[in-house]
């Protein structure tokens, strides 16, 4: 058995002693977990916006967690929740607010590996390029290449999480690495 089938068996049994009712199970899923969720979504709202969403989050988790059918899906109900919530967030500041600017367009990618974007920046010395760069995406684009390669999704996952196909999910991450080359290039000159 290799560590990653540990650790997501691990995972499968803490949650179902959290959905048995177990206190200190959920509080071992928010340690493993809370940092994943907040991390995921300060790269999609501000950091402010994004320590009340994960809140919001982890409450709906313990209040919900009774009705994952299964504990072997639990990281990707998780990153659906969050998904949810930063999208929720987005709307109604959108209503709110006249300034609020919305992508316009929702683009279409396809799958590559990890190592095209890793290789597209030197990291660590452009790390803080490799951020802005990524920040400057389209919600759409960002958000896929955020969960792939920050999170570590597969495309099939990626598509549940965000109730799409699996091909917009390839064509999204397609699309966000070519404007991340792009940006790149025109660093370079």
């Amino acid at each position: 058995m290799d560590i990653y089938a540990a650790n997501n068996l691990k995972v499968q049994l803490i949650v179902l002693r959290a959905q048995s009712g177990s206190k200190s199970a959920f509080k071992e899923l928010y340690e493993l977990f809370h940092q994943a969720t907040f991390k995921y979504l300060v790269s999609l709202i501000n950091e402010a916006d994004a320590q009340d969403v994960n809140q919001r989050v982890w409450l709906k988790v313990y209040q919900q967690l009774t009705k994952l059918v299964s504990p072997f899906g639990f990281k990707r109900w998780l990153m659906q929740i969050a998904h949810r919530e930063a999208i929720d967030l987005l709307r109604r500041e959108r209503k709110y607010s006249v300034l609020e600017q919305v992508d316009e367009q929702v683009d279409e990618q396809n799958s590559e590996q990890q190592a095209t974007l890793v290789t597209t920046f030197e990291l660590p010395t452009d790390y803080q390029h490799l951020h802005a760069a990524i920040k400057s995406l389209p919600f759409t684009q960002k958000e896929v290449l955020l969960l792939h390669y920050w999170q570590d999704f597969s495309c099939i996952e990626i598509a549940h999480i965000l109730s799409c196909s699996e091909g917009t999910v390839k064509s999204r991450l397609f699309n966000a690495r070519q404007k991340l080359q792009l940006i790149n290039k025109v660093k370079g000159e």
